[in-house]
C-alpha cells in the first residue's frame, strides 16, 4: 500500500504544475556558480552550485529561469520539473529519494533541501527535461555550471570572463565629457491583467528609476492616472483604429491626446500610424528573454559616449530585471534614467 501511494502521489504531482520565480548574486572572486543560458542565478549568494558525493546539485529554482519551466512543490515531499515544451518531467517523491521520470521510475534519486532549497543532481534533472549543461574552472579551481537549451548567445568562456574582466570601463566616458549628463530614456507596457514572473513595470518602480509607461486597452485607471503623473506616456504597438479609441479612453483623465506609440516593428504598418498622426518610436535597445544585460549595458555606455541619450524597451523578463540593477549602480552625475519629457 506504501508504493502504491508512493507511486499514486508520483503520478499526481507529474499532472498538477504551477510558476515559481527567482532573484541574483555571485559566487567566488566575484563569478556566478550557476548560470542559465546567459544569466546568472540570481540567488548564487545563498542558494549556489553544490558538489556532494561526487556529484554536482543545483537548487531546483534555478530551471524557472526558463519561462517554459514549471517547478512546483505540491508538498514537502514532492518536486515536479516540468518542460511546458516537450512536456518531459522528473516528478520527485524527497522521503522515498525516488522519480517519476517521464513514464519510469528511478531509485535513489540525489536530493536534498539546504535551508529549505531543494537541491536536486544537476545531470540527472537537465537530461530528464531536455536540456543541456556546461561547466567552468577558475585558475582557482573553483566551478560554475550553466544549464542551457542553445539559446545563448554567449559561449561560457564569454560569460565568465564579462566577470573577470575589470568594470570601471563600462561606466565612464571620456574626460572631455564628464560635464555632459547623458540620458538612459526606459520605457516599458503595462502589466495590467497578467501573471508575470518580472513585470518591467513593477520593478521600476521597486528601483526607483524614471520611465515612460506605454499603455493598453487592459491599462485600469489606476495605471492610467499613475502614467499621466509621471509626465509623458505613450501607447503599446495597436491599429489606427485600437490607438484612437484607447486614446479617447485616456483622454478623459489626462484632457489631452498622446501620439507616442511603440513601433510594431513592420515598416508598412508604422508607416500608417504615422499618416494617423502618430509616432512610432523605434527604441535604440530592446531588453527580452535572450538579452545578456551585462553586455548590453556595455553597448549603452559606448552608445552614450557618441549621443546625447538613447531609449531602451525593457519586456518582462529576467534579464530587464538584472539591466535595472545594473543602470542603478552607475554614475548619476553622468547618466540618469529619464521620463520622456526630460531634454538635457
Amino acid at each position: 500500500m506504501k508504493l502504491k501511494r508512493a507511486l499514486a502521489a508520483m503520478v499526481l504531482c507529474a499532472i498538477l504544475f504551477a510558476c515559481f520565480t527567482s532573484s541574483a548574486g555571485a559566487g567566488k572572486e566575484g563569478i556566478p556558480s550557476l548560470f542559465c543560458n546567459d544569466e546568472e542565478w540570481h540567488k548564487d549568494t545563498v542558494s549556489p552550485l553544490i558538489f556532494r558525493n561526487g556529484k554536482y546539485f543545483i537548487p531546483a529554482g534555478l530551471f524557472s529561469m526558463l519561462t517554459y519551466m514549471d517547478v512546483t512543490n505540491i508538498d514537502d515531499n514532492s518536486l515536479l520539473i516540468y518542460n511546458t515544451q516537450n512536456e518531459k518531467y522528473i516528478s520527485v517523491l524527497f522521503k522515498e529519494q525516488s522519480a517519476a521520470i517521464n513514464g519510469d521510475i528511478v531509485n535513489n534519486v540525489g536530493i536534498f533541501r539546504d535551508d529549505g532549497v531543494y537541491y536536486i543532481d544537476a545531470n540527472l534533472a537537465c537530461k530528464a527535461v531536455g536540456l543541456k549543461i556546461e561547466y567552468y574552472t577558475s585558475d582557482s579551481g573553483s566551478v560554475s555550471l550553466r544549464i542551457t537549451d542553445d539559446n545563448c548567445i554567449f559561449t561560457m568562456e564569454e560569460l565568465i570572463d564579462s566577470y573577470i574582466s575589470d568594470d570601471e570601463d563600462i561606466f565612464y566616458p571620456d574626460d572631455n565629457n564628464e560635464d555632459v549628463v547623458k540620458r538612459i530614456y526606459l520605457l516599458c507596457t503595462s502589466p495590467d491583467g497578467r501573471e508575470l514572473m518580472f513585470p518591467a513595470r513593477d520593478n521600476l518602480e521597486a528601483y526607483e528609476l524614471e520611465y515612460t509607461m506605454f499603455l493598453d486597452a487592459s491599462s485600469t485607471e489606476e495605471t492610467i492616472l499613475s502614467s499621466i503623473a509621471d509626465g509623458e506616456y505613450g501607447f503599446a504597438p495597436l491599429s489606427a483604429d485600437e490607438l484612437d479609441e484607447l486614446n479617447k479612453k485616456v483622454s478623459r483623465y489626462s484632457n489631452r491626446t498622446s501620439r507616442l506609440v511603440l513601433s510594431t516593428g513592420d515598416a508598412e504598418a508604422d508607416s500608417i500610424l504615422r499618416d494617423r498622426g502618430y509616432c512610432p518610436i523605434v527604441p535604440d535597445f530592446t531588453v527580452n528573454g535572450s538579452t545578456y544585460a551585462d553586455g548590453l549595458l556595455v553597448e549603452i555606455i559606448g552608445f552614450l559616449n557618441s549621443n546625447e541619450s538613447c531609449t531602451v524597451y525593457l519586456d518582462d523578463y529576467w534579464s530587464s530585471q538584472r539591466l535595472m540593477v545594473l543602470i542603478s549602480d552607475i554614475d548619476y552625475n553622468i547618466y540618469v534614467t529619464s521620463n520622456l519629457t526630460d531634454v538635457n
